[in-house]
């Protein structure tokens, strides 16, 4: 099932909505707003010494990026 579907499935639900909110919030607060936000700065720190922390901390960015924009676009 896509990423997508799942969560359709949880904002449709009564239980799991507002958490699912909730959640797209701080996705979007903690990873999509830059490279250096909390979230991607912290996947970046975990590749110290055997990655490329830049390189995850950027992708993590723009993975959560895409992930946002995508569900948002959907729910309008």
């Amino acid at each position: 099932m896509s990423l997508w579907l799942r969560f359709e499935q949880l904002l449709h639900n009564d239980r799991s909505r507002q958490t699912t909110e909730q959640a797209l919030v701080f996705l979007a607060r903690l990873f999509s707003t830059r490279p250096e936000a909390l979230g991607s700065a912290m996947a970046g720190q975990a590749e110290e010494g055997i990655g490329d922390p830049a390189l995850v901390s950027a992708s993590a960015s723009y993975l959560a990026t895409d992930v946002v924009q995508a569900v948002r676009r959907r729910i309008r």
